[in-house]
């Protein structure tokens, strides 16, 4: 017969709340709503670094406009403009560091494949669903420099497969919510989050 100690009781009581905080942190940050708050700045206000870039975009570009972006708890910035017909916004770090690209895209114009993958998402999970807006997200992932890597954007001529970003606004057991949802290159979901009506505002361009 198997005798159980205290302190076997202890680590198996340890070992399952060890368990439960995992998962409440989990359910916590997929899905969390966040209060961004996005102010328009000037030039000089952009993070060095930043600014170089935005003086090699193309003569073209239109409608430029810089953003300092906060949600409490960090900063970041970002650029928005219009390049041959096409919405732009190029996000960088508090550091000037560019982390993405996305361009504002119709739904439609997603390969099939990958919209079918996302379709089944959005009913599987939810009674109803309405898409607003999608965005190709093409993220730096610092292999390459940084210039190179917005070119080869801008003239879509890259070699990173975009991930989508998508605004819809949702059912779910009669409560309706707008989030903001991530899938990967291939239509499978990465993750998204709840998004208030200051963060809704600023998104939505």
């Amino acid at each position: 017969m198997k005798i159980h100690t205290s302190i076997d009781y202890q680590m198996n009581k340890t070992f399952h709340t060890f368990l439960y905080l995992c998962l409440c942190f989990t359910l916590s940050v997929n899905g969390q709503a966040k209060n961004e708050i996005e102010v328009r700045i000037d030039k000089k206000e952009f993070p060095k670094l930043a600014q170089d870039l935005i003086l090699s975009l193309p003569n073209n570009i239109k409608r430029l406009k810089l953003y300092k972006e906060t949600d409490g708890n960090e900063n970041s910035y970002e650029a928005k403009f219009k390049l041959n017909r096409k919405h732009y916004s190029v996000e960088f770090s508090e550091n000037g560091l560019i982390e993405d690209i996305e361009i504002t895209i119709k739904f439609s114009a997603i390969e099939p494949t990958k919209k079918t993958n996302i379709k089944n998402y959005f009913k599987n999970s939810y009674s109803k669903h309405e898409v607003i807006k999608t965005q190709e997200q093409y993220v730096y992932d610092k292999s390459s420099n940084s210039k190179v890597f917005l070119d080869a954007v801008l003239r879509q001529n890259t070699y990173v497969l975009p991930n989508f970003e998508i605004i819809a606004e949702v059912r779910q057991n009669k409560k309706r919510t707008i989030r903001e949802f991530t899938f990967n290159a291939t239509g499978s979901l990465i993750y998204f989050r709840i998004l208030d009506n200051t963060s809704y505002e600023h998104v939505l361009y």
